[in-house]
């Protein structure tokens, strides 16, 4: 199962089911078993409440106060802490569509393992590119073929830097999510108290207040209960993004130890075994080259044989043939001035069938302009 499979279950896992995972408690479980120590704080902050004076103004306003930020600052802790969390978190999920120069890499060693392939390339020439291939300077297709050797290699050992730099950063966010996750457990504990403290004051202070006068019961329930219970719940919704946060980074670095683990493999084993086939790939390429050297060669001797004795019996002969033939050059020149003749006649023709349209468009030209100056004169005026 993968890492981004098991976070998308933690979305659909219930509170209690996460609680549990974590090891903490679930915002509707955490009024279940309160240790002696928390009630003993509730029990104070409860005395406090009922024996501040009614005419203790600054007294009211301490415990309003108080009731207003009850557990805020844990809350904040935990807030801050979470956002340490998922900084490692969104980063590795948003890794996807380009995991940098691993998947460069491992796309351009494709590439180039696809064009070294003895089995896909062709290294049929022709006699005359063959004879070129000869020449310093330009070579052959199987030289071409072969020069792809050297970058294979340079590319094997990047992907092998670049496996063993991103196990290093694994580990390394492996030890940042686990200082974080402990910090946000301490968290996680001290506000689980605060929000039991607050849950034992708010069910005796509601009890307590029945039996109040007017004055008193409206301070106790406006001033002291309505904050009281605005902090509960949002301490209760602390409490479960915190557990989540916990659960969801418990599972990157589980994931994180498995991949530092499978790259541990790779680079031990699997990338000796490329090298290997890269050692091998190279082998048959020395055959594939020494074949076709051999090829070439004995193809270019018998091109050369055959095409001089070719000309060697027809070159002399049609040279001779060639410098007395003056029958071309005459009918070229009959040709050429043919076409020129018939060119001027064509040229004087046309100048002849233009005169009237030209005159036709110079009258159509004057009576425009002049319609022209008269709209301009009248607008003018």
């Amino acid at each position: 199962m993968t890492t981004q499979t098991q976070i998308a279950q933690v979305a659909t896992m219930t509170p209690e089911q996460i609680a549990a995972e974590v090891g903490t408690k679930a915002p509707t479980t955490i009024a279940d078993e309160i240790p002696e120590e928390v009630k003993k704080r509730a029990q104070e902050m409860l005395e406090r409440i009922k024996n501040v004076g009614e005419r203790d103004i600054e007294g009211r306003n301490n415990l309003t106060d108080e009731a207003k930020s009850f557990g805020s600052e844990i809350r904040r802790n935990i807030a801050h802490q979470s956002d340490l969390l998922n900084a490692p978190i969104k980063e590795i999920m948003g890794s996807n569509d380009d995991s940098g120069d691993l998947s460069k890499d491992l796309l351009a060693l494709r590439g180039k393992v696809e064009q070294i392939n003895p089995n896909k390339f062709d290294f049929s020439e022709s006699g005359f590119r063959r004879l070129l291939s000869k020449l310093p300077g330009i070579g052959s297709k199987l030289e071409a073929w072969w020069s792809q050797y050297q970058s294979v290699s340079t590319v094997i050992n990047d992907i092998l830097t670049n496996l063993a730099k991103g196990k290093d950063v694994l580990a390394k966010d492996n030890i940042t999510l686990k200082t974080d996750r402990d910090k946000l457990m301490e968290y996680t504990w001290q506000l689980q108290d605060q929000l039991q403290i607050a849950m034992l004051l708010d069910k005796e202070l509601e009890a307590w207040a029945e039996s109040l006068d007017a004055a008193q019961k409206k301070y106790i329930q406006e001033d002291i209960l309505y904050y009281l219970r605005q902090e509960v719940q949002d301490m209760q919704l602390s409490l479960g993004a915190a557990n989540q946060a916990i659960l969801v980074s418990d599972i990157i670095r589980r994931a994180n130890e498995e991949l530092i683990r499978s790259t541990d493999r790779t680079l031990n084993v699997s990338a000796k075994a490329l090298q290997t086939a890269a050692a091998l790939q190279v082998a048959l390429s020395h055959q594939e080259k020494q074949m076709a050297a051999v090829k070439a060669t004995n193809d270019m001797t018998v091109d050369l044989l055959k095409s001089t004795a070719e000309k060697a019996k027809t070159q002399g002969v049609q040279i001779v043939k060639d410098a007395n033939d003056v029958s071309g050059m005459i009918e070229g020149l009959k040709q050429a001035f043919g076409d020129t003749i018939e060119a001027m006649d064509l040229l004087d023709a046309y100048k002849q069938e233009a005169l009237p349209a030209m005159q036709s468009n110079v009258e159509l030209l004057d009576d425009l302009n002049k319609k022209m100056k008269e709209q301009v004169e009248r607008n003018t005026k």
